[in-house]
């Protein structure tokens, strides 16, 4: 099972606001993952996978990012994380 989470769970546990029985199995194994502000060299990659996605529906046409679109995307902060970018590229 892998679960995530943007909040800090041992310091809800200490605070007592997370079960700490659901907190012990849960960490079996932590990954640490830095945001996506914090890996732009992420950005791109990430956004060619989704535009091949979602550019497989009929009447999509497949589209490549131009260097504006990458310059606004490498400067937006994504309080979304990736799940923003995939938004974002699947509206588009």
């Amino acid at each position: 099972m892998i679960a995530s989470s943007y909040r800090d769970l041992k310091q809800k546990v200490s605070a007592a606001r997370f079960r700490d029985d659901l907190y012990s199995r849960l960490n079996g194994v932590a990954f640490v993952l830095p945001s996506l502000r914090n890996r732009v060299e992420d950005i791109v990659p990430l956004s060619k996978q989704f535009i091949a996605k979602y550019g497989v529906d009929p009447g999509k046409e497949l589209v490549e990012l131009v260097p504006k679109a990458i310059a606004f995307l490498e400067q937006y902060p994504f309080p979304g994380n990736v799940r923003e970018l995939q938004n974002k590229i699947e509206r588009g």
